[in-house]
């Protein structure tokens, strides 16, 4: 059960990383549009897979469903750490995350009407449409404000970002396919990682590095964001390390797939209700102890309305995941 440690922990480390994005967006020099374009920026380092891809260009339709997945995943980060910026990140990572299946099926039927021979396209099924109910009660739940209104606002950003999310991880999937053709694997750490897994990858962050060159042709985030600034150039240090981790999260989500058998792939999608606990644990630790950092709302009745949310929210990912 090595893999399920490994997946519980992958997801513990993703919620410091979410605490990271409210922090420097909150506290640091950086607004939605100078992070999203530094994060964009860590995918020139995907050059330097160049060398272990012999079949790069091996089929242009996938380069160009992996370069606009790429593309479009990094917009969704805009309007993520926008909504971050503005919101509890106890409020916005469940809601975002947990809207994301609902929008990802409906995006990969689409394809598969498109595509009919590279998507494999399932209805829902009896316990799917629970797991939609209990999804939008959570995120209905979790979009109340303290007065009992609904803060659109905040449905609004996070709708959009698992919007654009979900479209991209849709597209992602494609990519993979139509790179299924290549065949070997680089053998690196001990692990055997197939060519056609990461000659997609190659493609989709060089999408979001496209991304952040067209941003360049925004005047106001070249006014913005600027190394030579001093509360940019202080900040960068945290900035990476929150980067580094959202990585190492990644990775090790990534291991624990590959260490699971394939029954219990499900099962480490569905962990990831474990990083809402955390989050919602840490966020509450630094709220009482470290409000000068991040302070939310834990009062009776508003932590109650996020224990249900959030539960409502994990209850359905489980139910999506496994059934």
């Amino acid at each position: 059960m090595i893999w399920l440690v490994i997946a519980i922990l992958s997801y513990f480390i993703l919620a410091f990383v979410n605490i990271g994005d409210k922090i420097v967006l909150g506290k640091t020099d950086f607004n939605p549009k100078s992070y999203v374009f530094y994060c964009s920026l860590f995918g020139a380092l995907v050059f330097l897979l160049i060398p272990f891809l012999p079949d790069v260009l091996y089929n242009q339709t996938g380069i160009a469903v992996a370069l606009l997945a790429g593309f479009v995943f990094n917009i969704g980060m805009y309007w993520f750490f926008k909504a971050l910026s503005k919101f509890d990140v106890s409020q916005i990572v469940p809601a975002t995350n947990g809207i994301m299946p609902i929008f990802t099926y409906l995006f990969i039927s689409l394809w598969a009407h498109i595509w009919p021979n590279v998507f494999d396209f399932k209805p829902f099924t009896y316990w799917q449409a629970i797991a939609f109910v209990l999804l939008l009660l959570g995120i209905f739940l979790i979009n109340i404000s303290k007065e009992y209104k609904i803060n659109f606002q905040s449905a609004f950003t996070s709708g959009i970002a698992a919007l654009l999310f979900s479209f991209a991880f849709s597209l992602m999937k494609g990519s993979y396919l139509f790179f299924n053709g290549i065949q070997g694997n680089w053998h690196v750490l001990g692990l055997n990682i197939p060519l056609n897994f990461l000659t997609a990858f190659f493609w989709i962050k060089a999408g979001g590095l496209l991304f952040a060159l067209v941003m360049l042709l925004d005047k106001e985030l070249r006014t913005s964001f600027s190394f030579a600034k001093v509360g940019i150039r202080k900040s960068l240090g945290m900035v990476t390390l929150v980067q580094v981790g959202g990585m190492t999260s990644s990775l090790l989500q990534d291991l624990a797939i590959f260490l699971a058998p394939a029954s219990f792939v499900a099962v480490v999608n569905a962990s990831q209700g474990t990083q809402y606990v955390f989050l919602m644990l840490l966020v509450y630790i630094i709220s009482r102890f470290k409000p000068d950092i991040m302070q939310e709302d834990f009062s009776g009745p508003v932590l109650a309305r996020k224990l249900i949310a959030t539960s409502f929210i994990i209850a359905g990912l489980a139910v999506f995941a496994v059934k």
